[in-house]
Formats: structure tokens, C-alpha cells, sequence
């Protein structure tokens, strides 16, 4: 736990006061159940400037996680899978000002999981986030962001050697191996974002669909090469506008 307190003078009309401290544990409950993480922080701030009292400005969040590992050993799934997991991540955070205050919900993610089925390694992550800002006035209106999103990832690896006998010249009967590693690799993103404040319409409703399939081949320790593409799908539901962009890059590396 740290607990620190700080003031600092700017000049004889400014001033600010800051008041920080943290405490962060963990926790293993079982071999199979870990709780990784919680932390709270706060800062205060109060500020002013030129005679004029600022306010103050307060920023408090509080953070957890866990994971849960072995899972296929719980569930006696081991001759499909020999890994198993899933892991969850989350934050609550309030900032106030003298004019507005805004509390965000975070999760990331909400749910997510690793496993592995012989030579493919699968993850997913599903995510949101969940923001309300209003103003400190009578007058004001409160906004309302929730995003939220899933995102997917395959890769396939292999590996293999290979090589080739010369017969010429100084070389004979003199084989010559190569390594042959090929990485396969697709990322699946779909993300949602809407605005709006409470009876009205959204400010902001775009969807963002992303397609990233990826090869990398590996010839040997001086030469290496790659494919990717990418197709990306934005939807702007409030102005009734899509875009779309298609992307394709090919590399080759070469090492002297």
C-alpha cells in the first residue's frame, strides 16, 4: 500500500494540492482459481489559479481480474485439448470536475479464453466498455457511450525440415538442409460503439467489422517473407454511410 501526499506552488497566485494513494492485492483460491489482481487508486486535485478557486477535481478507480487455468483438466476435455483458460478483466473509474462528472465501466475483457486443438491455437476476447458523462448544472444532458466488441484469433503453425544434395564442384555428395516454418494466422474484430442521451436519438451508432488473415514463412536465418490482408467494414448507422477498405501487403527479408 502506498499512501502519498504532495502540494506544489506554481507562483504566488496558482497553487495545486494532490492526494494519491494505491492498494493492490492478489489472491490464488485454487490450483485451478486465481484471483490476479485488485487495485484502487485515487488522486484529488485542488487547483487554483490567478485568485480563482478552481474546484476540485477528483479521478478514483478501482481494478480487478482473474483467471481460470487447467480447465480441461476440470472437465475431462484433455483428449481434445491439452490447454484450457479463461481470464476476466475489469475497472470502475468516476472523474469529477467542477463541470462535469463522468464513471466508466470497463471490461477487458468481460470473458475471454485460450485453448489449443493440436497445431491451432484459438483466443477470444469479448469486451465492453460503458461511459456516462453529465454535466453538473440543472441544465445539462447526460451522454450515454457503450461499446462493446469480439475479437477472435486463429494461428497455425508448422514446421519441418528439408534439404538437398550437391554434386558438383567442390561439393560432394554434400547435403545442404533448410527450415520450412510457416505461420497462419486470422484475426476476426467486430466492434460496436453508440452515443446518446436518454429519450433521444444516437449522436454516434457506427459498427467496424475487420478481417486480418496473415501467412509468414520462415526459408532460413536469411530469408524470410509474408502475406497480409485486410478487409475493414465501418457502418455509420446514424448517417446511413458504409466503407470499406481492402488492403493486401507482400514482404520479403533478406539477411547479410
Amino acid at each position: 500500500m502506498d499512501d502519498s501526499s504532495a502540494v506544489s506552488y506554481t507562483n504566488r497566485d496558482s497553487q495545486g494540492q494532490n492526494d494519491n494513494w494505491t492498494i493492490s492485492s492478489s489472491l490464488t483460491l485454487t490450483s485451478f482459481l486465481r484471483l490476479t489482481t485488485i487495485s484502487y487508486s485515487s488522486t484529488k486535485t485542488h487547483q487554483i489559479s490567478g485568485g480563482q478557486d478552481g474546484g476540485i477535481r477528483t479521478t478514483e478507480t478501482i481494478s480487478w481480474g482473474g483467471q481460470l487455468s487447467n480447465v480441461h483438466k476440470l472437465f475431462l476435455i484433455n483428449k481434445i485439448t491439452n490447454n484450457l483458460s479463461f481470464n476476466h478483466t475489469g475497472s470502475f473509474s468516476s472523474n469529477i470536475t467542477p463541470q462535469n462528472e463522468s464513471k466508466t465501466l470497463t471490461f477487458g475483457p468481460f470473458i475471454g479464453f485460450n485453448t489449443s486443438i493440436k497445431k491451432i491455437q484459438l483466443t477470444y476476447n469479448y469486451r465492453k466498455t460503458i461511459t456516462e458523462t453529465s454535466p453538473r448544472t440543472s441544465t445539462g444532458v447526460t451522454l450515454t457511450t457503450n461499446n462493446d466488441g469480439h475479437n477472435m484469433n486463429l494461428t497455425y503453425s508448422f514446421s519441418a525440415q528439408q534439404g538437398m544434395t550437391l554434386n558438383f564442384l567442390f561439393f560432394k555428395n554434400k547435403r545442404i538442409k533448410f527450415n520450412n516454418n510457416m505461420n497462419l494466422s486470422l484475426i476476426l474484430d467486430l466492434n460496436n460503439m453508440k452515443t446518446q442521451s436518454k429519450g433521444q436519438d444516437p449522436t454516434q451508432d457506427i459498427s467496424t467489422l475487420s478481417i486480418k488473415p496473415q501467412v509468414s514463412y520462415n526459408f532460413s536465418r536469411s530469408l524470410n517473407g509474408g502475406l497480409t490482408g485486410e478487409y475493414t467494414k465501418k457502418n455509420d448507422r446514424r448517417l446511413e454511410k458504409e466503407t470499406v477498405t481492402r488492403a493486401l501487403r507482400i514482404w520479403i527479408e533478406l539477411r547479410f
